[in-house]
């Protein structure tokens, strides 16, 4: 090509197939941008990316309505109606992820105006896969001079939810549940494909729960829940489950509870149970004389103690200093006559003895992968309440006759966050990886060591370069 020639401005566009193109824009709809705005501005560049824009419709069925008070004390919706209406003439016929969202902490009023944007929102909700609800946009809407209500049941019982899979509610503020639930059931009374159920923001408490089972939401169908929830609460809705299948919850104390009170509860479809503890300041966890002294009540881990869940195969729990409990661990663990085989554990280590750590692991024979992360904001945490040397020496261990390893025989994965190991444990671990890696080879087997936060260090480096399994996230 001649030194002074140039290409073209739309060579690339010409040159590329329209199927990479195409692939290229879900790419960035999933990746990046789920905005039907920056869809828009493609459709202008060319003909062509016009052409693949609008006729693509799986770029168009993240479907938002944010109703927000702005600076200027007046209501503002977004996007406007015309908008609104073009993101979902071009979605066709497909399945929508959609919103509402946006709210004010104040009393305001919103304008009759404002309800097209709603009624055009809720027609669309028939095709909704997935919803998302701003309950604290839902309060202010029914506190308005407008029939809000009137609108939402209208419009419901003409175009009900009924593809609805998945459902979540931002909480964020105390109190609003309740009254909002009358309004909310007209989103589940005709959605008996709903098997999904999360909220966030705030904690449910026990008159949220009983005011969704007075609103007969179908908690009997549900296979999925992720909730911060009250122990109280979380006693009275584990009974409304029995078809679940994977449970996160966030757990959380309102005042002093009393175990020996609580019904036992068995739940036969259990496969994948999370869970947390919270603390009064919600997030930081930090190590001190004053919260060592800290030890009244009972410890929340014994939550364990009234759960059977024959078939779990994944746990993940984090109890933090002394709401964890060893003791309850192993009651939960050697319940009989069906003790639940856990294949997947993932543990905060935080403040737990090492000792326990270890007897934790001698009780999960049948695990594959071992998790050890630290997924909460920690400060100046001691290196004593972080993973120590014993662990990864005791994961060495073999048994004397058979030569299989003591503890985990069959571990094939191994999650480490570095931010979790103390540093004696940091110079261990990669001896313990290179043992059990070694081992899996001689038994055909492959091992798998991912590590999140922090360098792993050259010793881990030099195994990947042989051939193990390693990645960094």
């Amino acid at each position: 090509m001649p030194q002074d020639s140039t290409l073209q401005t739309d060579w690339v566009i010409q040159t590329v197939p329209e199927d990479v193109w195409k692939l290229i824009f879900e790419i960035y709809f999933h990746e990046i941008s789920r905005q039907p705005s920056e869809f828009i501005r493609l459709s202008h560049v060319c003909s062509l990316w016009r052409s693949i824009v609008n006729n693509a419709p799986e770029l168009w069925t993240d479907v938002g309505l944010d109703i927000s008070f702005n600076e200027r004390k007046k209501w503002t919706c977004k996007p406007n109606t015309e908008l609104l209406s073009l993101i979902l003439s071009r979605s066709r016929t497909m399945p929508l992820t959609m919103s509402l969202e946006g709210g004010a902490l104040t009393r305001v009023h919103i304008k009759s105006r404002h309800l097209k944007h709603l009624k055009v929102f809720l027609r669309a909700t028939q095709r909704a896969k997935r919803l998302r609800l701003n309950i604290v946009l839902i309060s202010n809407l029914l506190q308005s001079e407008i029939d809000v209500y009137d609108t939402f049941k209208k419009e419901l019982l003409r175009f009900p939810a009924s593809q609805l899979e998945h459902l979540a509610l931002e909480l964020f503020m105390p109190d609003m549940l309740v009254n909002a639930v009358p309004l909310l059931s007209y989103f589940w009374k005709a959605a008996p494909l709903l098997r999904s159920f999360v909220s966030y923001g705030n904690r449910l408490l026990t008159e949220d729960v009983r005011a969704l089972r007075n609103a007969r939401f179908p908690f009997r169908q549900l296979t999925v829940l992720g909730i911060e929830i009250d122990v109280r609460a979380f006693f009275k809705l584990l009974p409304l489950t029995p078809s679940l299948v994977s449970g996160t919850f966030v757990l959380a104390v309102e005042e002093d509870i009393i175990f020996y009170k609580m019904k036992c509860v068995r739940l036969d479809g259990l496969k994948d149970l999370t869970l947390m503890t919270m603390q009064d300041d919600r997030d930081d966890y930090w190590d001190s004389e004053d919260e060592d002294e800290q030890e009244d009540g009972e410890p929340l881990m014994q939550i364990l103690e009234y759960i059977v869940t024959p078939h779990l195969k994944t746990l993940s729990l984090c109890f933090w200093k002394h709401s964890w409990s060893f003791d309850c661990f192993c009651t939960f663990m050697n319940r009989t006559p069906s003790p639940p085989r856990i294949e997947d554990f993932t543990f905060d280590p935080v403040g737990v003895p090492e000792e326990d750590q270890i007897e934790c692991l001698e009780l999960l024979p049948f695990l594959q992968i071992l998790s050890l992360t630290i997924n909460h904001f920690v400060k100046d945490v001691d290196e004593d309440d972080l993973v120590g040397r014993a662990l990864f020496a005791a994961m060495q261990q073999r048994d004397t006759e058979t030569a299989a390893f003591v503890l985990c025989p069959r571990l094939e994965k191994v999650v480490v966050g570095y931010n979790a190991l103390s540093s004696a444990a940091k110079t261990i671990f990669p001896e313990m990886v290179e043992g059990r890696w070694r081992d899996s080879l001689k038994k055909g087997r492959q091992s798998e060591v991912v590590v999140r936060v922090g360098d792993p260090g050259e010793s881990l480096l030099v195994l990947k370069r042989s051939g193990l399994n390693f990645r960094i996230e």
